[in-house]
């Protein structure tokens, strides 16, 4: 069974505004414009999410494999708030600008589906996800692969960045949207933001 990709990601990928922008790859050591080290064990009580997954000391790839399943659990449970507990706070302002512009849709064209209907983009497709599984974990990012089913088997694989925060937590920067990983949860927010659409 063919999922469309959610509308925003579509027109975003169609639009290439952010066609430059490198897809993410385990190799890659990259806090994704933090100016702190990617370094949670610099405050063992720090995590990403009130101890949802908490950094645990001296193993930072730790941290990053509970933050990733952390990620993975909330996704797959459509849990939003779980979710944006798990961001860092520019992602976290991203998905408040597209909060306001969605409601503001919503009340100007009643009865239309808002952009937002389907819920945050947490990842590329808005489907009900049955399984997620991380890949390649480094305290800079994660591959996700998502499994959907109903009508038929999908699968694909989403990037997330990590960030630290300058308490010395890991939080997630932003998500890579399958299929080629170079259109950012960001971009599809501030899209939104600025257009309402």
């Amino acid at each position: 069974m063919h999922h469309p990709v959610r509308p925003i990601l579509a027109a975003l990928a169609a639009a290439s505004l952010c066609a430059t922008a490198p897809s993410w790859s385990a190799a890659q050591d990259n806090t994704a414009g933090s100016t702190q080290p990617a370094d949670p064990a610099a405050d063992p009580a720090a995590g990403p999410a009130a101890g949802d997954a908490a950094a645990v000391a001296g193993d930072p790839t730790s941290a990053a494999q509970a933050l990733a399943a952390a990620w993975c659990a909330a996704v797959a449970s459509l849990d939003e708030g779980a979710a944006t507990t798990l961001m860092s706070p520019d992602l976290q302002q991203d998905v408040a600008l597209a909060r306001i512009a969605n409601d503001a849709f919503a009340a100007g064209h009643p009865g239309e589906k808002p952009p937002l209907g389907d819920g945050l983009p947490l990842t590329a497709f808005a489907d009900k996800v049955d399984d997620c599984t991380a890949s390649d974990v480094t305290p800079s990012g994660a591959l996700l692969t998502f499994t959907a089913s109903g009508g038929g088997a999908t699968t694909w694989t989403d990037a997330i960045e990590f960030v630290s925060t300058p308490d010395g937590g890991l939080r997630v920067g932003d998500v890579l949207y399958a299929p080629e990983r170079v259109v950012r949860m960001s971009d599809a927010l501030a899209a939104l933001a600025e257009t309402g659409e």
